[in-house]
């Protein structure tokens, strides 16, 4: 990041942050950074006038996080959706790119070859024997899981461990994150929801979290496409 970030630097901080991993603490340190960059780009009259309303009122959002004990993660998110002009140019067309991607997921949620993926059959099996009434079939299913989970796991720490430089991000590249860390988020929930023996929501979390896996992967695939060589 810039020495001295502006707000729109962290605004962009937060598309590529997964705030579901950030301790409430954490994230309102960064609220508190935030607020202190509206506050002197507008002192110091770096925000133009056809822009300063729509900085007032995401203030006035920040201000209300700050008033709570546990921040709302995805009242946060929606941030990027109202307030998108005022992200770095860098990030021109991001809403545009948003809805693109939302038309790839639908397609990819109408898609029955996801159920056959292999992290999934793997996953529906092992539920499906937790639902079993012999101690043994149970037991499989737990162990199962409990390899599944221990690899997404690995797999989230090894994505998030890749440092993320804001000057080198653009609206694609930001949209792949965001949904990469949606797709990590749906997994995990998929795992708290079978802990909690509520097997019907933790099926339905895994295969969102799949879809948003698979669409990423359409997704990347045709923007290397699209590329001038």
């Amino acid at each position: 990041m810039t020495v001295n970030p502006t707000f729109s630097d962290l605004l962009l901080l937060l598309a590529v942050t997964d705030l579901h991993e950030s301790g409430d603490d954490e994230v309102g340190e960064y609220l508190e950074h935030l607020l202190g960059a509206i506050e002197d780009d507008l002192e110091d009259g770096l925000v133009s006038d056809g822009k300063r309303e729509l900085c007032l009122a995401l203030k006035e959002r920040v201000l209300d996080q700050m008033e709570i004990m546990a921040p709302d993660r995805d009242q946060m998110t929606e941030w990027l959706l109202d307030c998108s002009e005022l992200l770095p140019p860098a990030m021109d067309g991001f809403s545009e790119e948003l809805d693109r991607f939302d038309e790839l997921l639908e397609i990819v949620f109408d898609d029955e070859e996801v159920e056959e993926l292999e992290r999934v059959r793997r996953f529906l099996y092992c539920v499906d024997l937790l639902e079993q009434d012999e101690w043994m079939q149970r037991s499989e299913g737990a162990k199962g899981l409990g390899t599944l989970e221990e690899e997404m796991f690995v797999l989230r720490d090894d994505y998030l461990s890749v440092p993320v430089e804001l000057e080198e991000c653009d609206a694609q590249s930001v949209v792949t994150r965001m949904h990469t860390l949606d797709a990590f988020e749906s997994w995990q929930k998929a795992f708290r929801y079978v802990h909690t023996k509520e097997f019907d929501e933790a099926v339905d979390s895994a295969l969102e979290g799949a879809c948003l896996f698979t669409a990423v992967e359409r997704w990347t695939s045709e923007r290397v496409g699209s590329r001038p060589s």
